[in-house]
């Protein structure tokens, strides 16, 4: 299936794409605007009409997505011991994408010492869509695609404490020290 027709999908599904580098991970745009807006047919045609770039998923309130990128085996049993819901799912070029209801204020992080090798998109991130092709040459693709779970609360509490009060919000003038 060509990029365009993908992109077209994950467009017609009520996602925000971008284009990225092909076999690659990064921007090709400035893609800050897709995150409040998606992209229009012209801008799809535009980026995808040749077959040149990767897919980008941005994920977020915009698309309704918290995604957990997972890239190591580590990573993987963690997850694996806390217990998924079915949801879909991406093999990546190096693990794996689960992808999640968007979960209210959630942002990103990367390479925790408490979470080896798991990562997380939220507002303000990305996340490198199927049928895109890594750097090592494996192409992204899904392996399930059951309706969206909701990220289990258990996730958050258990393994993710620091991120909890952020989750459930803050109260007036507590957000410094919140995030401090």
């Amino acid at each position: 299936m060509s990029f365009l027709v993908e992109a077209e999908n994950y467009l017609a599904s009520g996602y925000s794409v971008i284009p990225l580098e092909a076999n690659g991970k990064k921007p090709v745009i400035a893609w800050k605007e897709y995150q409040t807006r998606r992209p229009t047919h012209d801008d799809l045609l535009s980026w995808f009409g040749s077959g040149n770039y990767n897919i980008g998923i941005v994920t977020g309130r915009i698309s309704g997505l918290t995604v957990l990128d997972c890239d190591s085996l580590d990573g993987l049993d963690i997850l694996l011991k806390v217990g998924l819901p079915p949801t879909p799912t991406v093999r990546t070029g190096r693990g794996q994408h689960f992808y999640f209801q968007y979960v209210t204020n959630m942002g990103n992080f990367q390479k925790r010492a408490d979470l080896p090798g798991i990562d997380l998109r939220g507002d303000g991130g990305f996340c490198v869509a199927p049928p895109s092709v890594h750097s090592n040459g494996k192409r992204y693709e899904w392996t399930a695609r059951p309706p969206l779970a909701r990220l289990p609360d258990r996730y958050l509490t258990q393994i993710k404490p620091p991120l909890m009060p952020l989750h459930h919000g803050t109260g007036a003038g507590t957000r410094n020290q919140t995030l401090a």
